[in-house]
């Protein structure tokens, strides 16, 4: 019995990847839109939304909102480094429809406001 169980968790270790990057996919072509949100993100992925959040939460540790938040925030730093755009539209870019929203929260994610981080990645280039 305890092998089966071994087994059993060897072979979700190897469908774990898949899972994570076809959720990576989706949020990649849709990241933008200010209507993907974890309560609707399980539809694209074709479960359930409880069923989606136990996934990812076991998975990658973090709940269905804060995955797509800490999507979002990497995407947001990528723009931040590599484009000129104003903050403001890296926020609706990244799909916040409250580009003071979006400040507060790259705080929270990052430690510093977006504009200080912009300015540290240009001072190290």
């Amino acid at each position: 019995m305890l092998e089966l169980r071994s087994l059993a968790k060897a072979i979700r270790r190897c469908f774990m990847p898949d899972f994570i990057q076809m959720i990576d996919h989706i949020m990649e072509s849709h990241y933008s839109d200010d209507l993907l949100k974890a309560t609707n993100l399980h539809h694209r992925c074709g479960m359930s939304r409880s069923a989606l959040h136990y996934k990812l939460k076991k998975l990658a540790g973090l709940p269905t909102s804060k995955y797509l938040t800490s999507f979002r925030i990497k995407k947001s730093k990528y723009l931040l480094t590599g484009t000129q755009d104003p903050i403001k539209v890296i926020a609706y870019q990244v799909g916040f429809k409250d580009p003071n929203y979006f400040s507060r929260v790259f705080k929270n994610e990052t430690g510093i406001a977006p504009g200080i981080f912009r300015k540290n990645k240009q001072n190290e280039q």
